[in-house]
């Protein structure tokens, strides 16, 4: 979680990003600080039998409807991936956030391709093992998915923004679970980015 200054005219105070990834999704979200406190992300599934988009859509009911959670002042996103999830369920829980104001972060293939947008602008269509060869050309060596790579991504992240929104571009919101490849990321990182964290 993250402290934050304001969104629009209100002002928020913490910041709960939900993730499918136990690592890496945690990894790069972690590079972030504010007043030197350290961006705190909630990998994995902690309760439920889900580790899939509905059981983060679960989870952020879960915190919503905590006593403690303080509506208007407290942010709450999903950060999700095509993985094994179908359209349908994507695009389901994608319209359940835009009901609930909770954010929505989704990567199609996968959370990768956010990272591989830090090097280069690609749209061509990729599954996982495309991408871990691409990565790791701009890495320089062999991707491994649990590694931290924060030092090699951080300056680049304004590359990555800039190649996202060009990627979207032209790309309708109903049904943009449905391309590949896709992500949304740096909608997340640019809320992150105006709450007053650093890098």
């Amino acid at each position: 979680m993250v402290r934050r200054r304001e969104r629009g005219n209100r002002t928020l105070s913490t910041m709960f990003i939900l993730c499918e990834g136990e690592v890496t999704e945690p990894n790069y979200f972690r590079m972030f600080r504010m007043d030197g406190t350290t961006l705190s992300v909630n990998p994995g599934r902690r309760s439920h039998d889900r580790n899939d988009v509905v059981g983060l859509r679960e989870w952020a009911e879960d915190i919503m409807g905590h006593p403690q959670f303080r509506k208007g002042r407290d942010r709450v996103w999903i950060v999700s991936d095509k993985d094994e999830n179908s359209q349908p369920r994507l695009n389901e829980v994608r319209r359940w956030c835009q009901a609930n104001d909770v954010g929505f972060a989704y990567s199609n293939p996968c959370f990768e391709y956010w990272l591989l947008l830090h090097f280069k602008y690609d749209i061509s269509c990729q599954n996982k093992e495309d991408l871990y060869g691409d990565l790791a050309g701009c890495i320089g060596h062999t991707y491994r998915k649990n590694a931290d790579y924060s030092r090699a991504l951080v300056d680049r992240i304004p590359v990555a923004m800039r190649n996202a929104r060009t990627l979207r571009k032209g790309l309708g919101p109903e049904s943009y679970c449905d391309h590949n490849p896709f992500t949304s990321v740096d909608v997340l990182v640019d809320e992150i980015l105006r709450s007053g964290c650093s890098i």
